[in-house]
């Protein structure tokens, strides 16, 4: 019954309102943490078919994560940049995907890299949808560290456009950003 209020809310077809239930029932630890997920996610969700699809093979390979309380941390940085509850909860199932998989150390690397980026931009919540989906997804193994680029920003008492950009530029141009902020420093002594 769960299941079919879901799938009537959203209006989805009987043939995945059929595999949801089969894989609901291979779920049932979890079954009412899975729905609330679903609700939230589908609620924003341009096809909610589409993404139901999607959702029910993360569920069917094992690595669909249900609704789960947020983490001390994540909660702490979702105050301290005022990031909106779907935000906070993608973030979440970051989180709490690295401890199942036993990756507590790309955890805090994870904390520490999105909190840094989080710092330099303007809007923080498109940020940090933007960064926690490309973990999510795999686009990136990892978000550039930008302590370097936060002892230039300091050095030369960068303003908060600057700053920003030089994070934009650091996160889009990872692969050689040691090079660029040689540049950048190079430049900025030309400057003063």
């Amino acid at each position: 019954p769960d299941v079919q209020e879901l799938c009537d809310y959203f209006n989805i077809e009987d043939r995945w309102i059929k595999r949801l239930n089969e894989t609901m029932k291979k779920r049932q630890d979890t079954k009412a943490e899975d729905l609330e997920k679903l609700y939230e996610t589908l609620e924003r969700a341009r096809s909610p078919t589409g993404l139901l699809t999607v959702k029910i093979g993360e569920m069917e390979s094992g690595r669909f994560i249900g609704k789960v309380k947020p983490d001390k941390e994540v909660e702490r940085l979702a105050r301290k940049f005022r990031l909106d509850d779907p935000v906070a909860s993608r973030f979440t199932e970051l989180i709490h995907r690295r401890k199942k998989d036993g990756e507590i150390d790309r955890m805090h690397k994870d904390l520490n890299t999105i909190e840094q980026h989080l710092r330099h931009c303007k809007r923080a919540n498109a940020l940090a949808t933007l960064l926690v989906g490309k973990l999510l997804e795999g686009e990136v193994d990892e978000l550039p560290d930008l302590t370097e680029a936060e002892q230039v920003m300091e050095k030369y008492r960068l303003d908060e456009d600057a700053k920003s950009k030089l994070r934009e530029i650091i996160e889009k141009r990872a692969e050689d950003k040691d090079s660029i902020l040689v540049r950048v420093r190079k430049h900025l002594d030309n400057c003063t």
